[in-house]
């Protein structure tokens, strides 16, 4: 009805549109900005917490842990019905729509805590692990608490109140990070992760209905309707999760805990930077492409930029990693952990490759081509398996790590030429894009590498390598940006906020002295 009013009334009408779509832009800005804080606080806790962890327990105490999360994980996803969306894309839902949701919540969470129970000793007899029948058993009692969370707690983000979902979720993230921290100085042994997820949801449901007045009654009146529309999410999930963890599903299913264990640890740093970065971008890009899905050429524009652009952040930090490893591990993890040094190197160069390829989930969901997400997700998830299982069975487990990389440097331009069956992107303006930031982090990789003293202690030689990777890395980006002929990348905004600061500064300067 607001379309028709604009193209029929007069240029009153037109404005007050145009303020509300202005409205809409800033709620939509200032969400994408607290969305993000909120995913790197969380993130960043919970780097935190592992880099506390892997100095008070022992690389098989993570191996024990995840195993069973690989099918903890799987349920905890099934159990993740959508119905929070459902709630959040109806225009008015009443107070049934929100009983029918957290029913349907609290049923999910009954049954998948059941399964866990029921599967425990199957799963602990498929890892040859006897210590997984206890530890599952004990993560169905979450998988029940989970269900039990308040859902009205979902009006955070339809009613774009962002700060109080920011805190709701960072409170919970920092009391579960301390119990598990307690708990790990106590115990010394697995159970502190698992006694802390569980004490954590404990605290999670009673802190939901602190935050929120909403109070749930039982009932499968609107339940219909909820599934509809969440059956379709929930396998998008599963299938993106099966193709995460099935390198740590192999592995598990070929290696002890100890190998497990670090195998674990090495993934979650190596990884986390880039796919942390990536992931937030991708979702502030979606309303963009969702705009200019009828303009293909403009749609490939903005892409082919906004690739640039997180590979400008994500090249340097993968590269990085990969050059700082040997020093990073004994200083952030300790002397227990050297042996995950090879596996940093590897996961974190098949990290950037990953991160690159995520970029394209935003793009064609916003054009509609959702299925041929699927799709692609579903070839990924066979071919790791196979590939992943020929590798660990007649090779090595040792070279999981380089064959998941080299499956996503292989997968990558497949799934461009993807895309560009459905738009006008092209493998030559992904390389013209990509060459640069690759051009920029090998070079300043080299340099890291060719700088690094040997004969100094790791935490003075740490920082060095960070300081020096940053600051060639920013020249390398300047000099190349000047021999492309000044092209309107992220480098063109840069210089140009930066000129202007400068300019201002001066001019107060200036004016200061004239005032003196």
């Amino acid at each position: 009805m607001r379309i028709h009013l604009l193209c029929r009334t007069n240029g009153e009408a037109y404005s007050m549109t145009n303020r509300d779509q202005i409205e809409v832009d800033r709620q939509m800005t200032r969400g994408g900005v607290w969305m993000v804080g909120m995913r790197w606080a969380i993130r960043g806790l919970g780097i935190l917490s592992t880099l506390i962890l892997v100095r008070l327990l022992a690389p098989e105490d993570f191996g024990v842990i995840a195993m069973a999360m690989i099918i903890v994980g799987l349920l905890d996803v099934l159990a993740q019905s959508g119905v929070d969306l459902a709630l959040i894309r109806h225009d008015k839902p009443d107070r049934t729509d929100y009983d029918s949701a957290w029913t349907l919540q609290l049923l999910i969470s009954l049954f998948m805590g059941m399964i866990l129970f029921v599967i425990a000793p199957y799963v602990a007899d498929f890892f040859a692990e006897d210590k997984l029948t206890a530890v599952i058993r004990a993560y169905s009692i979450r998988s029940v608490l989970m269900g039990l969370e308040n859902i009205g707690t979902i009006d955070f983000r339809r009613t774009f109140d962002y700060s109080r979902e920011f805190r709701f979720n960072v409170i919970k993230r920092i009391f579960g990070l301390v119990v598990t921290i307690a708990l790990a100085i106590v115990l010394r042994n697995y159970w502190a992760l698992v006694y802390g997820a569980v004490a954590s949801q404990c605290v999670n449901v009673a802190y939901s209905y602190r935050v929120h007045a909403y109070r749930p009654r039982l009932t499968l009146k609107n339940v219909r309707q909820l599934v509809s529309f969440s059956s379709w999410l929930v396998v998008q999930r599963v299938t993106r999760y099966a193709a995460r963890r099935m390198d740590q599903f192999i592995v598990g299913s070929f290696a002890g805990t100890l190998f497990m264990g670090r195998y674990y640890v090495a993934y979650d740093l190596a990884t986390s930077p880039t796919n942390e970065l990536v992931t937030p971008m991708a979702r502030g890009l979606y309303p963009v492409y969702a705009r200019l899905q009828h303009e293909p050429e403009k749609l490939v524009e903005s892409f082919l930029k906004a690739l640039s652009t997180v590979a400008l952040f994500i090249i340097p930090i993968g590269l990085g990693l990969w050059a700082t490893a040997p020093v990073m591990v004994p200083v952030l993890l300790g002397s227990k952990w050297l042996d995950v040094i090879p596996l940093i190197e590897t996961l974190a160069i098949f990290g950037i490759f990953y991160a690159l390829g995520a970029t394209i989930e935003a793009l064609l969901t916003a054009i509609g081509r959702v299925r041929l997400l699927a799709l692609l997700g579903i070839s990924q998830m066979i071919t790791l398996s196979v590939v992943l299982y020929l590798v660990a069975r007649y090779v090595s487990v040792d070279y999981i790590a380089l064959a998941r990389a080299g499956i996503a440097l292989a997968v990558l331009p497949f799934s461009f030429l993807l895309v560009g069956q459905v738009t006008p992107l092209t493998l030559r303006g992904v390389f013209l894009t990509l060459w640069p930031r690759f051009a920029a982090g090998f070079a300043m990789a080299a340099i890291v590498k060719w700088l690094h003293s040997e004969s100094w202690s790791p935490f003075l030689s740490l920082p060095v390598d960070v300081l020096t990777g940053v600051l060639s890395y920013i020249v390398f980006v300047y000099l190349l940006w000047l021999l492309r002929g000044r092209p309107a990348d992220f480098e063109r905004g840069l210089v140009i906020h930066v000129k202007a600061k400068l300019i201002h500064l001066l001019g107060r300067s200036k004016a200061k002295k004239r005032e003196d």
